[in-house]
């Protein structure tokens, strides 16, 4: 088995395994990614004397996590045709993918599984959990409508309105996306290509909220919103209400941390914690050399991480604060001991220690070691939008 990019000559055989594994060629989403989002650079292949039997996509995204904005690389489309199936194909792929990601300096990964448990074993646990709305239309009060709403267009002056709202609304969170104009394209293009809507609300002049939503057969489906007051999420409750009058239902997905369930106090069966996104710590001394740790924490703990994919990452890594500083070596007896996968959710702060160790994820060998990992990696509110 040969593991490398896709040349020129290879792209329809890259295109029929993705029609077998995902969207067909005819749907929308095909379309879009094979026409502006595709590049043989950022894909890798498991091939045999040059037939395709597996292959991945590493797209690049920034992503802010632990004080830092971190390169990340975003792995999709992973998948095998069907026939080539347990063979170690995606083992082989991914363990392909951690040094390619390490090459380019992307030093954490993350993806959106359709089955976690797939990725599990490979170091990418779920980092990111959403409440996942799923209510009638009569749930939401479709109110008598506001002046400030209008179409959202492509051109700059749009995406950098929508790039203030959503700049605004994640500084009270984390792990989510530092998003380029790019990025802000490519979500626009592609949300339209599949038929969907995107509409910004201007409450005196300035830009407020913006919501992305779609139907799709009896079902409105809410890509994204992102607001800078309460005023303005409640303005857009009330106008996804009037954009799903006729609908059987409504869905979207809102970070743990977004209050907007309050607003619904009797759907006892309708908003669901839902597991999301998973990471993974691609180079764990480069990761922790970009950690923002806080300033008032003092001692030292070590780490001992078990990694079978990724060779530089097994070993004790010992955090010690110096001053206001993190410094990090390796060697040391470890005070604690866990896979690559759970010290990951730490790092990407998806849990915090103490939830690991009453799960019997995590090792503790010296209880003042333990304490300190608490300190320097506490529970965040992590959010992320991004599918593609």
């Amino acid at each position: 088995m040969e593991i490398r990019q896709p040349n020129h000559q290879d792209l329809e055989a890259v295109k029929r395994l993705w029609s077998s594994c995902f969207e067909k060629e005819e749907e929308p989403f095909f379309q879009w990614f094979f026409s502006n989002r595709y590049r043989a650079e950022n894909a890798l292949g498991a091939f045999d004397d040059d037939r395709l039997l597996s292959a991945l996509h590493i797209a690049p995204y920034t992503v802010r996590l632990r004080g830092s904005d971190m390169s990340a690389g975003y792995l999709m489309g992973v998948g095998t045709f069907a026939k080539y199936r347990q063979r170690g194909c995606m083992t082989a792929l991914l363990t392909a993918a951690l040094s390619e990601m390490r090459r380019r300096g992307e030093w954490v990964s993350i993806l959106l599984p359709r089955l976690p448990s797939i990725y599990l074993r490979h170091g990418w646990e779920i980092c990111y959990y959403t409440f996942r709305y799923s209510l009638s239309p009569r749930s939401l009060a479709a109110g008598s409508g506001v002046d400030g709403w209008r179409p959202v267009q492509s051109g700059a002056t749009d995406i950098a309105q929508l790039d203030s709202i959503y700049c605004q609304y994640m500084q009270s969170y984390h792990g989510y996306v530092r998003r380029n104009p790019g990025n802000w394209q490519d979500l626009v293009t592609e949300n339209y290509s599949e038929g969907g809507q995107i509409y910004l609300l201007e409450l005196s002049e300035m830009p407020a909220g913006y919501v992305m939503f779609a139907a799709a057969g009896d079902r409105l489906f809410v890509k994204e919103m992102a607001y800078t007051s309460g005023q303005a999420k409640n303005l857009i409750l009330e106008f996804i209400g009037r954009q799903a009058n006729g609908c059987a239902g409504v869905d979207w997905h809102l970070p743990i941390g977004d209050p907007s369930y309050l607003e619904f106090a009797d759907e006892r069966s309708g908003i669901t914690l839902y597991p999301f996104t998973s990471g993974r710590i691609v180079d764990v001394m480069q990761a922790l050399s970009q950690y923002k740790a806080p300033t008032d924490l003092q001692g030292s703990v070590a780490i001992g991480i078990t990694d079978t994919m990724a060779p530089w990452n097994q070993g004790v890594f010992s955090l010690a604060m110096e001053g206001s500083s993190l410094k990090v070596t390796q060697g040391a007896a470890p005070d604690v001991e866990m896979t690559i996968g759970n010290f990951s959710q730490l790092f990407f702060g998806g849990v915090d220690a103490a939830a690991l160790v009453s799960n019997g994820r995590v090792t503790v060998n010296n209880p003042a070691g333990f304490f300190l990992l608490q300190q320097l990696f506490p529970r965040q509110n992590n959010v992320i939008f991004e599918n593609f």
